[in-house]
Formats: C-alpha cells, structure tokens, sequence
C-alpha cells in the first residue's frame, strides 16, 4: 500500500492510505482549506487561521492512535472495520458551513439542517459516494452513523467508533482541543494525551472505559475544555463578531443568491466558503468598518459572570425583556453564551475503573463532579449608545438586585 505522509504540528506526520487520498483530493474536502476552524477567534487571537481542513486530518491519525491502542490490548479489528472507522473520522466536519459554527449558533440553516445534516448529504451526493462505496454496500450507512449516531449499527464496533468519535471523551475534542491552543498560542486545551491513550480500554461487559491512572489525565482533559470555552470560545471579541457576521452572511446571501438562509441543495452550499465571504464583505462599508476598523459592538462592564444562579439568570432575561422596549434592536445585542463542560446526564459519560470496579468519571472525581454549566450573560451596544445602555443596565439590575 502506497502511503501520504502529511507534516502536522500536533502530531508529527500523519499518514493516508490510497483511499483516503483519493477522498482528500475531491472538491468538497478540499472545500474544508477555507473553512477556519474557529470562525471570528482570528480578530481576539490572530493566529488561530487553522482550518477544518487540517483539524480533519488530525482526527484521522487520532483513529489511528486508537486503532493501535486496541490491537495492543488483543482487540481484533478487521480491515473493513478499520477502514470505516477512519474515513469516519475524515469526513466528520465535512459538512460545515463558512466560518464553522456560527451557522448553527446564529440560526443561519432552514429549520430542521445542521452541519451534521449537510454532511450526510454531501456524503451521499458527490463522488465521496462513489469512493466509499468501494470499501463494501453498506459502507455509507456505516460512516454516517458512526459522524452523526443515527441510523443503525451493522456491527459492534460502529456504536463503539460512535462514542470513541464523537464521545464526551472523543477523540474529535482531543484534536481540537490541542490544536486550538496551539494555534492561538494559549495553554488552555493542553492535556496528557499520551496517557489517555495509554489508559483507554474496551470490553463487551462495559464498552469503552478508562484505567484508574488515567483519573487525573480525564480530569486535565474536562478542565481543558472547561477553560477554552471561558476563556477562548466565549471570548467577548468572538462573541460580539459572530453576532455581526452572521448579519454579514445574511446580507451576502441576499445579494448574491437571493435567499435568507444558506441552500439546502449541495451544490450551492458547497460553493460557499470563508473566502468568498470575507471578500464580499470587505467591499461593503458598513461591514467592512465593522471587521477592517474593529467598529464591533462593546461590551458593557455589568455581565452575569461564568455561573449565575437560577435567580440571576431570570433577571437577565428581564433585562433583554426591557431593553427590548427601550432601545432599539441596531443599538445592542443580547449574548447567552451556554456550555456544559461535562454532561452527566448524557449516554456517553466517562467510564473508569476504581478498585477493580466500574464507576463514572464523576463519583470519582470531585473536581469533575463540582463542574457546573456555563450561562454567561452579556450585553453589547454601539458606540452611540453604549454609555446609555450601560446606565440603563446598572440602574435595572442593582433596583432588582435590592
């Protein structure tokens, strides 16, 4: 077998066989080269310009770390199998739109389409179908059950590269989260990778687990995520230019495609990239004096901080209520900005072993345990407004704080 040997800064070289060659090469996994991992991150850290394209890549050779990880403990893998796992992890983020996930948190999708939906779509309607369907007929299915979980298992291990994928433990929020804090050169997302993957285990009885030294690693691994979301997915900058882009993107649509939203056909959305945008929106002046003059919405000093009470958080919803009657819609936003770090109710809770006994992540770790949501409240205004807002927002919340 023939092998393409990519320099990547995470994890050294990663290496493609033939058929992941031939499905890298196609147009809508090229596409992924201009399509930034973080949307908006670059104008708050100007170095983070890595694309879905490399992140992609870098799940893949996570799959083969896994897959080695598995043969080292006895675990039989065939050759279909394996294959299946890594064009999974390839075509994971196939299909997201310009600037990643400011399409789903902006609502810029028809009702009932996500990238996930557009990936599926995009699998099965370009020649990505004619190249995975050399692996076996029930390939496609098998892939995007493994991206998206829906659909059906055809085997054991399809569940198991479901969770291993896509997991609260994934290797997808591995690789970003150590490519992330790279490229924007912040500590945030650092983690022991090697000794979650030297502590990662499988049986019939419990699925996917971790060793008792793997403990702490997990532990690194959940506060990593925790703290790249405080302090670089939520970051205010970020925030507010999300908010403006998605204006800009709506804007774009109308004048070049005459929709609202973006296309539901393949076709269409696949002509859609971060370049063909930012171009469009550098020659119209309100746009460009927003993203080229920095001219965003300010942030107020009054927020909600990272983890407000119940209380708190219907006050902030009444404030939104009354700024909404005061002002008008172009002098502010209103910012939710809401992440569990570590989901306890979910299917996919982390397993380790303590003592020879199977537990979750949770019971046996007290700083995970202690994780709570985040529902950071936050509010934005012009220039010519800001101070009036920001008046307005201190009066209203210390009468209702009295």
């Amino acid at each position: 077998m023939s092998w393409l040997h990519i320099r990547d800064p995470i994890h050294g070289f990663i290496r493609l066989n033939e058929l992941e060659r031939e499905i890298i090469q196609t147009f809508p996994f090229q596409r992924l080269r201009f399509v930034h991992q973080l949307g908006t991150t670059p104008w708050a850290y100007p170095s983070g310009v890595h694309t879905r394209f490399v992140h992609s890549l870098g799940v893949l050779q996570m799959a083969s770390l896994v897959l080695e990880r598995f043969k080292f403990v006895g675990i039989m893998i065939d050759e279909e199998d394996e294959k299946i796992f890594r064009i999974a992890c390839l075509l994971h983020d196939i299909g997201h739109p310009p600037f990643s996930h400011v399409g789903e948190d902006m609502k810029l999708f028809e009702e009932g389409l996500d990238h996930e939906k557009m990936g599926e779509r995009i699998i099965k309607e370009t020649r990505l179908i004619e190249i995975i369907n050399k692996i076996s007929v029930n390939a496609i299915d098998r892939i995007i059950f493994i991206i998206t979980g829906k659909g059906r298992p055809f085997s054991k291990f399809d569940t198991i590269f479901y969770f291993i994928l896509t997991g609260q433990a994934g290797i997808d929020r591995m690789d970003y989260l150590l490519r992330d804090s790279y490229f924007l050169g912040v500590a945030y997302g650092k983690f022991d990778l090697p000794r979650l993957l030297e502590t990662l285990c499988y049986n019939e009885d419990y699925n996917i687990f971790w060793e008792e030294g793997g403990i702490h690693a997990l532990e690194q691994f959940i506060l990593a995520r925790y703290f790249m979301f405080t302090e670089v997915y939520f970051h205010k900058t970020r925030r507010i230019l999300d908010y403006h882009l998605s204006r800009a993107i709506k804007a774009f649509l109308i004048d070049k495609m005459d929709i609202l939203l973006f296309p539901t056909n393949v076709e269409d959305y696949l002509k859609l990239n971060d370049n063909e945008i930012l171009a469009w929106i550098i020659n119209q002046n309100n746009f460009q004096d927003i993203f080229l003059n920095r001219k965003f919405f300010k942030k107020i000093n009054q927020d909600s901080g990272d983890h407000p009470s119940e209380r708190e958080i219907v006050i902030w919803e009444w404030l939104e209520d009354n700024l909404k009657r005061e002002f008008s819609g172009d002098d502010f936003y209103f910012d939710r900005a809401d992440k569990a770090p570590y989901k306890f109710e979910k299917p996919d809770s982390i397993q380790v072993v303590k003592k020879n006994n199977i537990s979750l992540i949770e019971r046996e770790s007290k700083l995970v345990s202690l994780l709570t949501p985040i529902n950071k409240r936050n509010v934005y205004a012009s220039n010519d407004k800001r101070e009036e807002i920001s008046n307005f927002v201190d009066r209203f919340l210390r009468e209702r704080r009295a």
